[in-house]
């Protein structure tokens, strides 16, 4: 019985030691720019779960990693989470289409959602006309695709959609980044020490 308990505790003690590293080498995984004149729309949703609202945003920034603008909006009715990440990512490819004439990609943390859009299927239920209008914006020649990425590697827009709950109030047209989230641009780019 000792010989047993000594070999689980060593078993759980390696297999524990290495998921701990694993969980280092996450929060070391960083955004990455996209291509020389090309912009990187990232999306997320948060929700409130005391107050049963969304906070959508989507955050540009270009190949050198300079924030070029944000928008969030506030949903203020109870909405499926998957429901919510399509329609951050609504809201991202609309800003990738106001910035101007550079290529874009999106990327979310919504693995789901990303999903659902890449390769959409009649099987889905269209929410409000919402799957209609994620395919006419996906129809632009500038749009380049949508991609999954790893939250570590989206923490400015998760920043933006809680601060969108904390505000409790929608972003439109502001081309200028809140102070406060200043500092998660810095330290989100790959450069950062």
């Amino acid at each position: 019985m000792i010989e047993w308990c000594s070999r689980f505790w060593a078993n759980f003690k390696s297999i524990n030691s290495k998921s701990f590293s694993d969980v280092k080498c996450k929060t070391e995984i960083k955004w990455h720019p996209p291509d020389t004149n090309c912009l990187k729309v990232n999306v997320d949703a948060g929700l409130s779960k005391e107050k049963g609202r969304w906070g959508c945003a989507a955050v540009a920034r270009d190949s050198f990693g300079q924030f070029r603008g944000f928008r969030s909006l506030l949903l203020d009715r109870p909405v499926e989470p998957f429901v919510a990440e399509l329609i951050a990512i609504r809201v991202g490819m609309n800003l990738g289409l106001e910035l101007g004439p550079a290529s874009f990609s999106v990327e979310s943390d919504s693995l789901n959602a990303v999903q659902a859009i890449s390769s959409p299927t009649e099987g889905y239920r269209d929410w409000d006309g919402l799957t209609q209008s994620l395919l006419a914006l996906m129809a632009s020649p500038r749009f380049l695709g949508c991609s999954f990425v790893r939250r570590e590697a989206n923490n400015l827009a998760h920043f933006l959609a809680k601060l969108t709950l904390e505000m409790g109030d929608s972003v439109e047209g502001n081309m200028a980044l809140p102070l406060a989230a200043r500092s998660v641009l810095q330290r989100d780019l790959p450069f950062h020490p």
